[in-house]
Protein backbone atom coordinates (compact mmCIF):
# COMPACT_ATOMS: atom_id res chain seq x y z
CA UNK A 1 0.00 0.00 0.00
CA UNK A 2 1.21 3.73 -0.94
CA UNK A 3 1.26 6.44 2.04
CA UNK A 4 0.61 9.70 -0.01
CA UNK A 5 2.90 12.32 1.23
CA UNK A 6 0.97 15.23 0.12
CA UNK A 7 0.63 18.23 2.14
CA UNK A 8 4.17 18.16 3.18
CA UNK A 9 4.68 18.85 6.92
CA UNK A 10 1.11 20.38 8.10
CA UNK A 11 -0.49 17.00 7.22
CA UNK A 12 1.97 14.72 7.68
CA UNK A 13 2.12 15.59 11.78
CA UNK A 14 2.14 11.82 12.86
CA UNK A 15 4.97 10.52 13.65
CA UNK A 16 5.73 11.52 17.07
CA UNK A 17 6.20 9.21 20.22
CA UNK A 18 3.07 9.24 22.45
CA UNK A 19 2.57 8.12 26.30
CA UNK A 20 -1.03 7.51 27.84
CA UNK A 21 -2.61 10.32 30.04
CA UNK A 22 -2.69 13.39 29.47
CA UNK A 23 0.59 15.15 31.11
CA UNK A 24 -0.70 18.55 30.52
CA UNK A 25 0.54 21.21 33.37
CA UNK A 26 -1.50 22.63 35.70
CA UNK A 27 -2.20 25.98 33.69
CA UNK A 28 -2.54 24.21 30.26
CA UNK A 29 -5.44 22.56 32.27
CA UNK A 30 -9.11 23.75 32.54
CA UNK A 31 -12.28 22.19 34.25
CA UNK A 32 -15.30 21.74 32.99
CA UNK A 33 -18.80 21.12 34.64
CA UNK A 34 -20.65 18.60 32.89
CA UNK A 35 -24.17 17.92 33.33
CA UNK A 36 -24.98 14.33 34.10
CA UNK A 37 -27.63 12.72 36.18
CA UNK A 38 -25.48 14.15 39.25
CA UNK A 39 -23.26 17.21 37.62
CA UNK A 40 -19.88 17.15 38.40
CA UNK A 41 -16.61 18.52 37.64
CA UNK A 42 -14.06 16.96 34.92
CA UNK A 43 -10.11 18.12 33.81
CA UNK A 44 -10.03 19.26 30.17
CA UNK A 45 -7.04 20.27 28.12
CA UNK A 46 -6.69 23.85 27.02
CA UNK A 47 -7.51 23.02 23.09
CA UNK A 48 -10.89 21.39 24.33
CA UNK A 49 -14.02 24.01 24.54
CA UNK A 50 -15.23 25.67 27.68
CA UNK A 51 -18.85 24.28 26.90
CA UNK A 52 -17.81 21.10 25.62
CA UNK A 53 -20.61 18.92 23.71
CA UNK A 54 -22.03 15.37 24.70
CA UNK A 55 -20.40 13.88 21.59
CA UNK A 56 -17.08 15.55 22.65
CA UNK A 57 -17.40 14.18 26.04
CA UNK A 58 -18.46 10.79 24.15
CA UNK A 59 -15.37 10.78 22.92
CA UNK A 60 -13.13 11.90 26.16
CA UNK A 61 -14.32 8.84 27.70
CA UNK A 62 -13.15 6.46 25.28
CA UNK A 63 -9.47 8.38 24.11
CA UNK A 64 -6.67 10.21 25.94
CA UNK A 65 -5.38 13.41 25.42
CA UNK A 66 -2.02 13.39 24.07
CA UNK A 67 -0.07 15.43 26.34
CA UNK A 68 1.51 18.97 25.35
CA UNK A 69 5.01 18.55 26.67
CA UNK A 70 5.05 15.81 23.51
CA UNK A 71 5.28 18.58 21.24
CA UNK A 72 9.00 19.65 21.84
CA UNK A 73 9.77 16.37 21.58
CA UNK A 74 7.96 16.28 17.87
CA UNK A 75 9.73 19.53 17.41
CA UNK A 76 13.04 18.21 17.86
CA UNK A 77 14.64 21.68 18.11
CA UNK A 78 12.89 23.26 15.14
CA UNK A 79 10.62 25.99 16.29
CA UNK A 80 8.51 25.76 13.23
CA UNK A 81 7.73 22.06 13.77
CA UNK A 82 7.07 23.14 17.54
CA UNK A 83 4.81 25.87 16.13
CA UNK A 84 3.23 23.31 13.69
CA UNK A 85 2.12 20.79 16.33
CA UNK A 86 0.52 23.42 18.89
CA UNK A 87 -1.54 24.92 15.60
CA UNK A 88 -2.52 21.52 15.16
CA UNK A 89 -3.81 21.08 18.60
CA UNK A 90 -6.10 23.42 17.72
CA UNK A 91 -8.36 20.97 15.36
CA UNK A 92 -8.67 17.94 18.42
CA UNK A 93 -11.56 19.14 19.32
CA UNK A 94 -13.28 18.75 16.50
CA UNK A 95 -11.80 15.55 16.00
CA UNK A 96 -13.28 14.18 19.33
CA UNK A 97 -16.31 15.77 18.25
CA UNK A 98 -15.96 14.00 14.89
CA UNK A 99 -14.83 10.36 16.71
CA UNK A 100 -18.48 11.17 19.39
CA UNK A 101 -20.69 10.96 16.57
CA UNK A 102 -19.75 7.19 15.74
CA UNK A 103 -22.55 4.77 17.05
CA UNK A 104 -22.25 2.38 19.80
CA UNK A 105 -21.42 -0.68 17.76
CA UNK A 106 -18.74 1.23 16.07
CA UNK A 107 -17.03 2.31 19.11
CA UNK A 108 -16.69 -1.21 20.76
CA UNK A 109 -15.29 -2.08 17.34
CA UNK A 110 -12.35 0.52 17.76
CA UNK A 111 -11.77 -0.56 21.17
CA UNK A 112 -11.65 -4.14 20.31
CA UNK A 113 -9.57 -3.67 17.18
CA UNK A 114 -8.20 -0.52 17.29
CA UNK A 115 -9.07 0.90 14.38
CA UNK A 116 -12.94 1.48 12.83
CA UNK A 117 -13.33 2.13 8.67
CA UNK A 118 -16.48 3.96 7.23
CA UNK A 119 -17.71 4.67 3.56
CA UNK A 120 -17.50 8.18 3.32
CA UNK A 121 -20.58 7.63 1.72
CA UNK A 122 -22.15 5.63 4.27
CA UNK A 123 -21.57 8.15 7.32
CA UNK A 124 -24.91 9.29 8.58
CA UNK A 125 -26.11 13.10 8.37
CA UNK A 126 -24.46 13.79 12.04
CA UNK A 127 -21.20 11.85 11.20
CA UNK A 128 -20.82 13.87 7.92
CA UNK A 129 -21.88 17.09 9.03
CA UNK A 130 -19.05 16.13 12.26
CA UNK A 131 -16.33 15.45 9.21
CA UNK A 132 -17.26 18.52 7.38
CA UNK A 133 -16.97 20.46 10.52
CA UNK A 134 -12.90 18.90 10.71
CA UNK A 135 -12.32 19.98 7.34
CA UNK A 136 -13.23 23.59 8.21
CA UNK A 137 -11.32 23.92 11.20
CA UNK A 138 -8.27 22.11 9.47
CA UNK A 139 -8.66 24.89 7.00
CA UNK A 140 -9.15 28.03 9.57
CA UNK A 141 -6.55 26.75 11.76
CA UNK A 142 -3.84 25.66 9.01
CA UNK A 143 -4.30 28.31 6.72
CA UNK A 144 -1.22 29.51 4.68
CA UNK A 145 0.47 26.05 5.04
CA UNK A 146 1.29 23.46 2.86
CA UNK A 147 -1.59 20.64 3.45
CA UNK A 148 -4.36 23.93 4.69
CA UNK A 149 -7.01 22.05 2.69
CA UNK A 150 -7.62 18.72 3.52
CA UNK A 151 -10.22 18.07 0.98
CA UNK A 152 -8.05 19.58 -1.63
CA UNK A 153 -5.12 16.91 -0.51
CA UNK A 154 -7.98 14.28 -0.76
CA UNK A 155 -8.90 15.68 -4.09
CA UNK A 156 -5.34 15.63 -5.53
CA UNK A 157 -4.94 11.99 -4.63
CA UNK A 158 -8.11 11.01 -6.61
CA UNK A 159 -11.19 11.65 -4.19
CA UNK A 160 -14.32 11.93 -5.82
CA UNK A 161 -16.16 15.61 -5.10
CA UNK A 162 -19.00 13.03 -2.62
CA UNK A 163 -16.16 11.03 -1.57
CA UNK A 164 -17.87 8.16 -2.80
CA UNK A 165 -14.47 6.69 -2.99
CA UNK A 166 -12.70 7.38 0.60
CA UNK A 167 -12.84 5.11 3.66
CA UNK A 168 -12.50 7.26 6.38
CA UNK A 169 -10.75 5.58 9.44
CA UNK A 170 -9.80 6.20 13.10
CA UNK A 171 -6.67 4.01 13.77
CA UNK A 172 -4.60 3.09 16.61
CA UNK A 173 -0.72 3.15 15.31
CA UNK A 174 1.66 1.70 17.72
CA UNK A 175 -0.95 0.71 20.00
CA UNK A 176 -1.37 4.51 21.64
CA UNK A 177 -1.52 7.12 19.41
CA UNK A 178 -4.75 7.43 17.02
CA UNK A 179 -5.58 9.08 13.66
CA UNK A 180 -7.88 10.38 11.22
CA UNK A 181 -7.18 8.72 8.19
CA UNK A 182 -8.68 9.02 4.87
CA UNK A 183 -8.09 6.05 2.38
CA UNK A 184 -8.54 6.72 -1.39
CA UNK A 185 -9.10 4.23 -4.29
CA UNK A 186 -9.21 6.06 -7.41
CA UNK A 187 -10.66 4.86 -10.32
CA UNK A 188 -8.24 2.63 -11.98
CA UNK A 189 -5.35 3.81 -10.15
CA UNK A 190 -3.47 2.76 -6.84
CA UNK A 191 -5.13 3.33 -3.40
CA UNK A 192 -3.35 6.11 -1.03
CA UNK A 193 -3.98 7.60 2.53
CA UNK A 194 -3.16 10.09 4.67
CA UNK A 195 -3.57 10.81 8.47
CA UNK A 196 -3.21 13.24 11.30
CA UNK A 197 -2.58 12.38 14.96
CA UNK A 198 -5.05 13.33 17.49
CA UNK A 199 -5.39 11.91 20.47
CA UNK A 200 -3.88 8.56 22.43
CA UNK A 201 -5.92 5.19 23.48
Amino acid sequence: MRVNRSGALAAGLLAAPYTNGCGCPPEQMKTAQVDTVHTHAITLPSWASDDPSPEFLRAWAVLKPTPEDEFARFAEGDPARLALARRASRTWAAAYQFFGTLTDEQIERFLSTKQIAIPAKSLTPKQRRALDNWFEVWREVMKGLDGEDYLLLLYKMGAEEDLSNVRVRFIAHGSHAVHIAFWVTPPGGEEGHIGTWFANT
